[in-house]
């Protein structure tokens, strides 16, 4: 766990070296979230961008649209996904209200869902990124295995994010500038970290 605020920090310290880059990025992402649907769009473009500045010596405002036109395929699909998974958690959590022992497990399996959802998502525009040859089927299977691998490193990485968005959300203007790009910063090392880690041991590549 104390390894995940440890590569949290790492990604702050990546945003703080570039803020005025990361902040440009973090307005265009804010403006593809206004419709739904195409919020994954702005978060892997941003993500790509966090991935570059990984891996080489700089990187620009404009890699953000780069990475729109690389990833808005499925940046579509995922926002499809996320509305229909979001009704259907909300139908569900609606319907079950009666304060019965039944009904309070099927809500706290429909909660299991969509925080397993977003962590999912918490590590797969890095890990497309990673792989040889990409692809967003390939991404979920990845995210969910390193997931199911780094439990605890995984709860404390959700932990942190949970309050830099819930500190963002009582300021406000940070959301608006700052917020998604240290998210996707965070989520790069987080990744790269775990990637290593397996290399390390010898593990094959996703």
């Amino acid at each position: 766990m104390l390894r995940a605020l440890i590569v949290s920090w790492r990604g702050i310290m990546k945003f703080e070296r570039r803020a005025w880059v990361y902040i440009v990025g973090n307005i265009f992402c804010i403006f593809l979230c206004i419709p739904v649907i195409t919020a994954p769009i702005g978060f892997a473009a941003l993500s790509y961008m966090a991935y570059c500045d990984l891996n080489e010596p700089t990187v620009y405002p404009e890699y953000f649209w780069v990475g729109v036109r690389k990833h808005w395929r499925r940046g579509l699909i995922m926002g499809f996904a996320n509305i229909v998974i979001g009704v259907m958690v909300t139908v569900n959590l609606s319907t079950y209200t009666a304060p019965t022992l039944s009904n309070l497990v099927l809500r706290g399996v429909w909660i299991v869902t969509i925080a397993v959802w977003l962590a999912v998502q918490m590590y797969l525009w890095p890990l497309i990124e990673a792989m040889e040859s990409p692809s967003l089927w390939g991404g979920v299977r990845n995210a969910a295995l390193m997931l199911l691998a780094n439990p605890l490193f995984s709860l404390m990485l959700l932990v942190v994010l949970a309050i830099l968005i819930a500190v963002s959300a009582a300021l406000v203007a940070p959301i608006a500038l700052l917020t998604l790009s240290l998210i996707a910063n965070i989520v790069n090392s987080a990744v790269s970290d775990r990637l290593a880690r397996y290399r390390a041991r010898g593990a094959p590549d996703g």
